[in-house]
C-alpha cells in the first residue's frame, strides 16, 4: 500500500493520506495531539451513527496500516469539491448555487428534526463550516465529526450548527444573497420554529445588546467581507416576521 500525503487548503491538526486500491480511492485520517484517541473514537461513533440514520458520510473500512502508530480511520474518498470551493466558483450560476444551498438546508432540517424528536445530540455536527460539506455530484456529504458535543439541549445545538453554516455559506456566495439564503432557511425550517427562535434569541436576545451590537459594528468595519451572527439572525428575524 503506497500512502501519499493529502494536502488540504486549510490548516488541520491531523495528518491526511490517500491511496488507491483496485480502482477505488481511500483517505487515511491520522489523529495527533494529546486527545487523539478521544477524537478518533468520537468520529468513528458519529460516522457510524449518521450512516445508520441515512445521512451521507464517507464509508469507513477496518484496515490495518502498520506504518501508522497513532489512531487513524480509513474511509472512502468523496469525489467532489467542498461547498466552500463550489460557492466561490464563477462558473455555476447564482441560481444553481442557491439551489444547492436549498438542498443542503432541506437535508439539515430533516436531520435536526430527527435529532430533536429522538433527543439525539449525536446527529448534530459541532463544526459544520462550508469546508466540511462536500458537493459530490447530486449528493451532499459531510466530513469531520471529531468535535465533542456542547450546548444545553439538542435544539440549541442544532440552532448553533445552522447559524455557523449560514455565516459561512453567505460569506462564500456573497452578502447580496443574504436575504435569499435566509428565506430558504425559513422555508426549510418552517415546522421547526422553536429551533429558529432559539437561534435568534441566543444572539439577539442576550442581555447588554447595546454592547454586543457595538462590538459587532466595530468588527464589521475591520472585516467588511465577513458575515457575523447578527447579519444572519437579523435577516432571519426579518424573514419570519414578514
Amino acid at each position: 500500500m503506497q500512502l501519499t500525503t493529502l494536502k488540504t487548503r486549510h490548516e488541520t491538526t491531523n495528518k491526511l493520506f490517500c491511496f488507491t486500491e483496485d480502482g477505488a480511492a481511500y483517505v487515511v485520517k491520522c489523529y495527533t495531539g494529546p486527545d487523539a484517541s478521544r477524537r478518533y473514537e468520537r468520529e468513528k461513533e458519529v460516522m457510524s451513527h449518521w450512516t445508520t440514520a441515512g445521512f451521507f458520510v464517507p464509508q469507513r473500512f477496518d484496515r490495518i496500516i502498520p506504518q501508522i502508530p497513532q489512531p487513524y480511520l480509513v474511509m472512502s474518498r468523496m469525489e467532489g469539491m467542498s461547498l466552500h470551493e463550489y460557492l466561490l466558483q464563477t462558473a455555476p450560476s447564482s441560481d444553481d448555487k442557491l439551489d444547492t444551498l436549498g438542498r443542503l438546508f432541506g437535508d439539515m432540517s430533516a436531520r435536526h428534526k430527527l435529532a430533536v424528536a429522538q433527543n439525539d445530540p449525536c446527529l448534530i455536527h459541532y463544526d459544520l463550516n462550508s469546508r466540511n460539506v462536500i458537493c459530490a455530484g447530486d449528493k451532499l456529504g459531510y466530513l469531520d465529526f471529531e468535535s465533542k458535543p456542547r450546548y444545553g439541549s439538542v435544539n440549541e445545538a442544532a440552532g448553533a450548527e445552522l447559524l455557523v453554516l449560514c455565516k459561512w455559506a453567505v460569506r462564500d456566495i456573497g452578502r447580496k444573497y443574504l436575504q435569499k439564503v435566509m428565506q430558504m432557511v425559513a422555508h426549510a425550517y418552517k415546522d421547526q420554529k422553536t429551533l429558529m427562535e432559539i437561534m435568534i434569541d441566543r444572539t439577539a436576545g442576550r442581555p447588554f445588546q447595546f454592547y454586543h451590537r457595538l462590538r459587532n459594528r466595530k468588527y464589521r468595519k475591520q472585516h467588511p467581507d465577513h458575515i457575523t451572527k447578527y447579519d444572519i439572525v437579523d435577516a432571519l428575524l426579518a424573514t419570519i416576521t414578514q
